[in-house]
């Protein structure tokens, strides 16, 4: 390996973890595989450099993107299906029990 080959080291990666979101920056020297050992559950969203990319099962249960060479930013973020519908049943719910207790006052 000459002096000029990337080495594992020349890889640089920064993480930010919130509730729902993982950022990570990655400086990668060549192409490869941005492998986050984070349970894959469905509902799990990837972005590259704001563009949507598909999520690959890595390890079994692991999640992983592609990267190309250079710097990026990956963004997963946990958006479930069912989340909107569940917002919607719970809002739907408040109105009529508020409504009952209307009711139920006069």
């Amino acid at each position: 390996m000459s002096r000029d080959d990337p080495t594992p080291d020349d890889v640089t990666v920064s993480v930010t973890d919130a509730v729902n979101t993982v950022t990570i920056s990655v400086n990668a020297p060549r192409m490869g595989w941005l492998y986050l050992a984070d349970t894959d559950y469905p509902g799990w969203k990837a972005t590259l450099d704001g563009e949507s990319v598909p999520i690959y099962r890595a390890n079994l249960m692991f999640r992983a993107v592609q990267v190309d060479a250079g710097l990026h930013e990956v963004v997963f973020r946990y958006e479930p299906a069912w989340a909107a519908p569940a917002l919607l049943i719970t809002v739907v719910s408040l109105v009529i029990l508020l409504f009952l207790f209307r009711l139920a006052d006069d």
